[in-house]
């Protein structure tokens, strides 16, 4: 594996987020007695710019060559507190240092902000034979102009490919058009709605008896707010989640229900005191995908804090985040609750 480190300053304070791992059947604790087999088996059912984004403008420089992909790691998408890179057909290789993008790949590129330029910036090896096109503006050679919140550019041709180390993307004063569903950088999308929502077990639809279990599409039971994650279910008592060691364990809000406020669990007298169990919490201004965002600094966020069993209980939120995740620091976490408050 190609490890490399981040190069964004953001992404530093989430440079501790959960390393991914394969993920086996079921961990144990090192030191746990009795830690019994949950999960299941079937498939469940800006302050200084008042209710516009909080995004700067400039430009921001996307360095793939930083980002710690594995040799032939297919790549769908990039996401900074900024910017928002979805890819399709992309695929990281060492040879050439490169996302290799072929014929009929896009990427599509997206803001809060509106996006006035982009830039490709090509490998020493790219053959240069497949053109680029955009939906919109002008492109010509390697870069883009326009002004657009989104921009969808596609590579032609019946065969081969184009290689690209970084792109540059440069974003104006003016806002960009809320895209629909929420996904904008920096934006909201649809209507938002705060209130404290109440994470159980019984919320997360996952059953008891098996194994670690991927979920998503849970709509926040006070707010506008829309969960996924990749937890367990510990005797139908308690949300389990664990370090991502053993694999991309958390939870993550896929569509905001604000600014997230408050943070407050209640922890399960499974956890014991002769070992750690803390729980991080990330915030950021562009959506989570899923709970493996939290293996990644690049899509990460910002460390917010941690809560540590058995006296962390409530977390207050400083700063404008809307998006937050969750998980293990170190050992399986067992919560009978996890509330969230939205403003």
């Amino acid at each position: 594996m190609n490890l490399r480190r981040l190069f964004f300053i953001a992404a530093v304070a989430a440079a501790v987020a959960c390393t991914p791992a394969q993920q086996p059947s079921i961990p144990e604790d090192d030191n746990q007695e009795n830690n019994d087999n949950p999960g299941q088996d079937d498939t469940p059912g800006g302050e200084d710019n008042p209710g516009g984004t909080t995004v700067k403008p400039g430009t921001y420089t996307i360095d793939f060559t930083q980002a710690g992909y594995a040799n032939q790691e297919d790549v769908t998408s990039y996401r900074t507190d900024e910017l928002s890179l979805e890819f399709t057909g992309a695929k990281w290789y060492d040879n050439g240092d490169a996302l290799r993008f072929y014929s009929s790949s896009t990427v599509t590129v997206s803001s809060a902000k509106m996006i006035e330029k982009v830039v490709f910036v090509f490998a020493a090896t790219d053959g240069a034979g497949n053109e680029i096109t955009a939906d919109s503006g002008n492109f010509a050679t390697d870069t883009w102009t326009g002004e657009a919140g989104k921009v969808v550019f596609k590579i032609e041709g019946q065969s081969g490919h184009r290689r690209v180390t970084s792109m540059e993307v440069t974003l104006g004063e003016a806002d960009a058009p809320e895209q629909p569903g929420g996904d904008t950088p920096g934006g909201d999308g649809g209507e938002i709605t705060p209130g404290e929502d109440v994470l159980t077990v019984a919320f997360t639809g996952v059953r008891s008896g098996g194994t670690y279990y991927k979920w998503e599409g849970k709509k926040g039971t006070a707010s506008s707010a829309v969960y996924a994650g990749d937890t367990a279910n510990y005797q139908d008592k308690a949300i389990q989640m664990n370090k991502n060691d053993y694999g991309d364990l958390g939870i993550v809000t896929t569509a905001t229900g604000g600014k997230v406020s408050k943070v407050t669990v209640s922890w399960d007298d499974k956890n014991y005191a002769q070992i750690t169990h803390t729980l991080n919490v990330y915030g950021s201004n562009s959506t989570y995908a899923s709970a493996e965002d939290l293996s990644n600094p690049a899509k990460a966020g910002t460390l917010l804090g941690t809560l540590a069993y058995p006296d962390g209980t409530t977390l207050s939120v400083t700063g404008d985040y809307k998006y937050v995740g969750f998980c293990s620091a170190d050992n399986a976490l067992y919560f009978t609750e996890i509330r969230v408050l939205w403003e």
